[in-house]
Formats: C-alpha cells, structure tokens, sequence
C-alpha cells in the first residue's frame, strides 16, 4: 500500500471482521477502539477511498429505496495480505505511540500468529519499563538540580505520574501475557 497510515490498517482490520458501509465502520470502530484510537469521518472515507483503488478493499453499490446509494466495503485477498503484512511487521521501538499500536494489532490479533502477539507485547513491556526508568531518572535530577526550588513538589507529582502510568503498562503486559499463553 502507498501510504503507511497505520489507520488504514484500523480499517482493514475491521473489514476482514466484517464488510461495511463507511457510516457503519466508523461507528464500529469509533465503539470498539475509540478508546485508544481515534478515528475521523474525515479520515475514513480518504481512506477507503485510497483501500479501493489500491485492491485491498471492494465497494458495492447497493440501491436505497428514497435514499442515495449506500456502498459496502469488503477486504479482499491482497487487503488481508496487506493486513498480515502489518500484523507480524517489526514495531518500531522510538514511536511515541507504540502502546496504543500495540493495541491496535492485538485488536485483530485474531488475523495474526500467535508468536507475533506474544513478541509485540514483550517489546511493549520492555518499552513500558524504559520509560518508567526515564521518567524516575527524571525525578532524581529534579530533586539533584531543583532541591530548594518552590515548583518542585509538583515538578516531582508530574514525574512520579509518568512512571506509575509505565508501570502500571508492564503489568498490564504480564496480565495480556498470561492471557495470549491461552489462547492460539
């Protein structure tokens, strides 16, 4: 695919679950993974768009009685390639969003490998456990640098926040490592 939005594969995801119109995949997307993922109008239509021509999605026109057409998206054969391609490619370990990616692909980790699912989330904990340390080693030198200064206790809350939200990340990814151990 052309474009290496990653909300595309949002979208291949949730036709390779099931087809839809564009009014239809927003609404279920917005209510499974508006959580974690946001996603526009102004994002699905393009996009859709831009999934058809390339031979990953189809459309059908179906007729309304009173109504403009409605039009039905369906993943294809290469869209479900194109889905697995992303569902097993190596995450990268700068983005600053690689928590909710990681959520993504195991939202429809049902189209992926399980060794995949259990690889991504391993990388998630140790990502989650460096940013704990950078968040603590951050606090250290607030205190190092700062230790008369007013702002500080409040400097240091903010730091504190960042490492117990990472924590909190690594634990989840022992929970869902347990969890995938169960299931193929």
């Amino acid at each position: 695919m052309q474009t290496k939005n990653t909300t595309s594969f949002a979208i291949l995801g949730a036709l390779a679950s099931r087809a839809s119109s564009g009014y239809d995949l927003k609404k279920f997307l917005e209510q499974q993974i508006g959580h974690f993922w946001k996603i526009s109008y102004g994002q699905v239509y393009p996009l859709l768009k831009v999934l058809a021509q390339a031979n990953l999605a189809s459309v059908k026109e179906q007729t309304q009685k009173g109504r403009p057409p409605r039009y039905l998206y369906k993943i294809t054969p290469a869209g479900k390639s194109e889905l697995r391609n992303w569902l097993h490619s190596p995450l990268d370990p700068e983005s600053p969003n690689l928590d909710r990616e990681v959520m993504l692909r195991l939202f429809f980790g049902r189209f992926s490998e399980a060794n995949m699912r259990t690889r991504q989330v391993e990388q998630l904990k140790a990502w989650a456990q460096g940013r704990a340390d950078q968040h603590a080693a951050a606090g250290k030198a607030l205190k190092q640098q700062h230790e008369s200064n007013p702002d500080l206790p409040f400097w240091l809350i903010t730091a504190s926040s960042g490492t117990a939200a990472a924590i909190a990340l690594a634990d989840w990814c022992d929970q869902t490592l347990t969890a995938l151990k169960g299931l193929k």
